[in-house]
């Protein structure tokens, strides 16, 4: 029966909730949670992206003070890139010695051998690209 001051259909009842429901269902949640977590995880670390920004550190770090900075990009439905912009009054004929010893050495020291790699101009006009350099003659 309802009592007075009660919609009709609905009965009061002096019944708590579960406690032991409620820990069940946040516990389940977090569960779903961090196996999603781990799923992204692994399949970020499984990518070479982690290692193409090593390398772009790398290629930043000893490369000073020629090299202003390194950028390594995946985009999707591409082959990934590493662009590498010298520093401002740096002649243009240092790309090629950067570009072989110093770039190609990092890429495959990341195991990203034959990645795709541009050398720009601190104007951002690019200077050389890895399909353009040959570095059979400076590696020898």
């Amino acid at each position: 029966m309802t009592e007075p001051g009660t919609p009709s259909g609905w009965v009061q009842s002096d019944r708590r909730p579960s406690l032991g429901r409620w820990v069940l269902g946040c516990g389940l949640i977090l569960v779903l949670v961090l196996a999603g977590v781990a799923v992204i995880a692994y399949q970020v670390i499984q990518s070479p992206f982690p290692r193409g920004l090593v390398a772009a550190a790398a290629i930043g770090v000893h490369g000073r003070p020629d090299v202003e900075s390194a950028f390594y990009y995946v985009a999707s439905g591409s082959e990934p890139v590493m662009q590498v912009i010298l520093a401002e009054g740096v002649d243009s004929a240092v790309a090629s010695e950067l570009g072989c010893a110093l770039v190609e050495h990092e890429l495959a020291a990341q195991d990203l051998a034959g990645t795709h790699w541009t050398i720009y101009a601190f104007d951002r006009h690019p200077i050389l690209d890895s399909e353009e350099a040959d570095c059979s003659s400076l590696l020898s």
